[in-house]
């Protein structure tokens, strides 16, 4: 729900420095002629990305048969071992995934709630291996995300597919879909914050779908709450410093909500929330 620019790095950068790290000169040789496969693999990814029919991609081999065949002789295996050893563990290679990782310190999956860990396979590795070194398929993501948000599970329709920071069309990111009410506290007790998904009534329904799907996968209602509920008393504090509420909001809340680095950040949703409450 974060928007990414796309890799500066390409699947030939890739399996180039994949290839520099191999000794085993049959492999490499493999590798080698495999070249025309990965780029049209690339390609194809891209294009469905773009629009948003990555679900159309079938799974080629099932998580347990490590010898299958998956891209020009090369099995499941082989290409599992790219990414495991020659892209993250070999020193150019690794150099190519601290590229990859370091393009955004913060989680685009939750919002920048998490920051960047490592590197996730949009299209799961144990199902679509033949995509584990492309790098649209890797998206640096926080361990909440990657390990809990996703973990191996892929789509099967197209309404089930989460948001891909570097391919899904512009409106996801740039148009809000997350809304937040405020429910006020005491004097004592801060309030609380309900966030929640109401896309625009001119997206079709597959796209209203995705993103309350990416909402729930996420846990994104709980997150932002959690971040919201650390904020709210700093943030009503400063009222008393204010003659009126007009002057609060145009001072204190609205440079927030216009200066927010995308549409759906939680705190411009929250700020957007508590403002609307008072």
């Amino acid at each position: 729900m974060m928007p990414m620019n796309e890799p500066e790095l390409n699947i030939i950068d890739m399996l180039t420095a994949c290839i520099n790290g191999v000794r085993r000169n049959t492999y490499k040789q493999q590798l080698i002629d495999a070249e025309y496969e990965f780029e049209q693999q690339s390609n194809n990814y891209r294009t469905l990305g773009e629009q948003g029919n990555l679900f159309q991609i079938k799974p080629l081999v099932t998580n347990r048969t490590e010898n299958s065949v998956v891209l020009a002789g090369l099995t499941k295996r082989d290409m599992i071992r790219l990414y495991e050893y020659y892209l993250r563990e070999k020193d150019i290679g690794r150099e190519l995934y601290n590229t990859l990782l370091a393009s955004t310190d913060k989680c685009p999956f939750c919002g920048g709630l998490g920051r960047s860990r490592n590197l996730d396979h949009y299209l799961p590795k144990a199902f679509f291996s033949q995509f584990s070194i492309l790098p649209y398929n890797l998206i640096p993501a926080c361990r909440d995300c990657n390990m809990e948000g996703k973990n191996t599970n892929y789509a099967q329709t197209q309404e089930d597919q989460i948001l891909h920071p570097f391919l899904d069309q512009p409106y996801f990111f740039c148009q809000q879909w997350i809304f937040a009410n405020y429910t006020h506290g005491t004097l004592s007790e801060p309030g609380v914050f309900d966030f929640y998904t109401s896309p625009p009534d001119e997206w079709n329904d597959i796209d209203k779908a995705r993103v309350n799907k990416h909402f729930s996968d996420f846990d994104i209602s709980i997150r932002y709450s959690l971040r919201a509920a650390e904020e709210i008393s700093d943030v009503l504090a400063q009222m008393e410093y204010f003659s009126n509420i007009d002057e609060f909001k145009s001072t204190n809340l609205e440079p927030v909500i216009e200066n927010a680095p995308f549409a759906n950040y939680w705190k411009r949703v929250m700020y957007i929330g508590l403002m609307n409450s008072l």
